[in-house]
C-alpha cells in the first residue's frame, strides 16, 4: 500500500499539500516502518521552504518523530524546527512532548537548552505522576539525550515507580525502562523484584 501511495505522491506536486497532509504522511510512513529516502528528502526540502511558525503544534511532533525514527533527515532541518519547539513547549499536548523528545532523541539532534525546556515542562505538568504509562516513553526518550544528562526527570518518574509498583507495565516496557534508567547511572526502583520474577518463569 505505502508503495503504491508513494507512487501516488511522485506524480503529485508535493508543494500543493497542506501542512498536516504533509505531517500525516510522513508520520504514517513512519510509524509503519516503510522509508522511503527520495520521499522524506523530497518533503524535508519542501518543509524547510515554508514558514514554519504556521505548523501547529501536533503537526510539529509528528514531524520530529517521523524525521527522528528515519536516517534522512538534516542537522538543519532539526536546528530550524528546534527554535519552533521551544516557542511551543507550553502547548504541547503531553504525547506531543513523548513524540519530540523520542524524535530528537532518536536523531541524537537537539540542544541542551532544548532538553532542559522539555523537562522542566514535563515536570511543570508533573506527567510522570498524572500520567505514569508514559513514563517508559520519557525514560527512553529522556535516556537517549546526548546533550544532556536529565536527573531531574528520573528522579520523578523513580518516586512514581516506587510508589506504583511494575503492575501497570508489561514486561517489554520494564526492560526497556530498566535499559534507560541504567544509562544515566539508575536502578529500575523494583529492578531485583522483576529479575528475581523473570529468572522464574
Amino acid at each position: 500500500m505505502f508503495d503504491f501511495v508513494e507512487e501516488e505522491l511522485s506524480l503529485r506536486n508535493i508543494s500543493c499539500f497542506k501542512n498536516h497532509e504533509l505531517s500525516l504522511i510522513l508520520w504514517s510512513f513512519a510509524a509503519s516502518g516503510h522509508f522511503s529516502a527520495d520521499l522524506f528528502k523530497l518533503c524535508q526540502e519542501e518543509i524547510l521552504s515554508r514558514d514554519l511558525s504556521l505548523f501547529k503544534a501536533d503537526e510539529l511532533s509528528q514531524l520530529v518523530w517521523a524525521f527522528g525514527r528515519s536516517t534522512f533527515s538534516s542537522s538543519d532541518f532539526f536546528s530550524r524546527i528546534e527554535k519552533e519547539v521551544l516557542c511551543k513547549v507550553s502547548i504541547f499536548s503531553d504525547n506531543d512532548l513523548c513524540f519530540i523528545l523520542h524524535g530528537f532523541g532518536q536523531a541524537s539532534a537537539g540542544t541542551r537548552k532544548l532538553f532542559e525546556q522539555l523537562e522542566r515542562e514535563v515536570l511543570h505538568r508533573n506527567i510522570p505522576e498524572n500520567k505514569p504509562e508514559l513514563i517508559p516513553e520519557l525514560a527512553l526518550a529522556f535516556s537517549k539525550c546526548s546533550s544532556y544528562e536529565a536527573l531531574l526527570i528520573f528522579d520523578a518518574m523513580e518516586k512514581v515507580l516506587k510508589v506504583n509498583g511494575p503492575s501497570l507495565y508489561t514486561d517489554h516496557k520494564l526492560q526497556g525502562m530498566s535499559t534507560a534508567f541504567s544509562k544515566v547511572g539508575k536502578e529500575l526502583p523494583f529492578a531485583a523484584e522483576y529479575k528475581k520474577e523473570s529468572d522464574t518463569v
